[in-house]
């Protein structure tokens, strides 16, 4: 089992093919900022030199299931990265948030995320940082490395990313092979979920292996991690309490929907006190009951993130709500029942 990151602070840790141009170190329990320069860059796209106070080109990019919105109907769905983008263009950033084909497969939606971020009217020249969350990690790191990103790239930070793959997807995709469930996807009509079966295989911790084995990570780019752990069952939403649970006792901590081990790639800077729905800053009804990091907390948090991956000198805004934990009320409910 993996052991608890949350106070560890930043650690390097190489992933195959990569060569480290920074240095980070821990500045408090939940801080780990750049100290480092930069190396050189053979590319001729502009990277921030050091007291450079031009706005920074940013792209977020969403996970499996995810768009610029999540839901049904416009007037019912909700944002992805919900209020961050603004929060970010607020604060001397421009924006780019990418939406691909949710369910599809890593290469499908690497082609169109590439796409996308090339033809950006904003780019303007300039190499970008990726905050890429879960899936989303996969498609930029492919995107660098097969698809002739790697010049446009600074830094790809990746968040809860399943780098080495998810229990969780080998059960369902298990699961749905052994019913005939699988195949019954592929044929809904209007071919509703006919890609799911393709994107869900590309989490699976086997077709992570190979995926780990012919993505290879590209000098030029500095890539960048962090995870998601509450700690403890009573403080994780109840929609992934359940996979939570079944991850802990295989990986160890884990945001209920990928493990720290698994979202560890590049250097690791922290394990963030969020489960994989905070992550997405969902406007979740039990907040309360389990203390979970409140809608501003999330904002600040990306915004710190920002900061930590785009500013030469390591400065970055202080977060709110990432490593140190707060009782939740079920937590506090149970101990004063004893």
């Amino acid at each position: 089992p993996a052991a608890p990151l949350a106070l560890l602070g930043a650690q390097q840790l190489v992933a195959p093919g990569r060569s480290g141009r920074r240095s980070f170190a821990a500045v408090g329990p939940s801080a780990a900022l750049l100290v480092g320069p930069s190396s050189p860059s053979s590319s001729s796209l502009r990277r921030p030199a050091e007291g450079d106070k031009e706005r920074r080109a940013l792209v977020l990019h969403h996970g499996f299931f995810g768009g610029r919105r999540v839901g049904g109907l416009k007037k019912l769905s909700i944002e992805y990265f919900r209020g961050v983008p603004a929060d970010l263009r607020d604060h001397g950033y421009d924006v780019l948030v990418t939406e691909v084909p949710s369910t599809a497969s890593t290469k499908v939606r690497a082609e169109e995320f590439a796409e996308q971020v090339a033809a950006w009217p904003e780019l303007a020249g300039r190499r970008v940082t990726i905050l890429a969350h879960s899936m989303g990690g996969l498609d930029a790191r492919y995107a660098i490395s097969k698809l002739g990103l790697a010049p446009t790239v600074d830094t790809l930070l990746t968040i809860a990313t399943p780098h080495r793959g998810s229990p969780v997807a080998d059960i369902l995709l298990g699961f749905g092979d052994y019913t005939g469930l699988t195949g019954m996807v592929q044929v809904l009509p209007f071919k509703l979920l006919a890609e799911m079966p393709d994107g869900g295989r590309s989490l699976t911790v086997e077709a992570s292996t190979a995926f780990n084995v012919e993505v290879i990570d590209a000098p030029e780019v500095q890539y960048l991690s962090v995870g998601g752990d509450r700690g403890s069952r009573t403080r994780t939403s109840p929609e992934v309490l359940a996979t939570y649970m079944y991850i802990h006792s295989v990986e160890g901590p884990n945001d209920g929907l990928v493990s720290v081990s698994s979202a560890t790639w590049g250097t690791y800077l922290e394990t963030l006190d969020m489960d994989h729905l905070h992550q997405m800053n969902f406007p979740l009804p039990h907040r309360w009951l389990t203390s979970a990091p409140t809608y501003q907390d999330v904002v600040l948090v990306y915004r710190r993130l920002a900061g930590a991956a785009t500013s030469p000198d390591g400065e970055a805004p202080p977060g709110a709500g990432l490593t140190s934990p707060r009782p939740s009320r079920l937590g506090l409910a149970a101990a004063n029942s004893v």
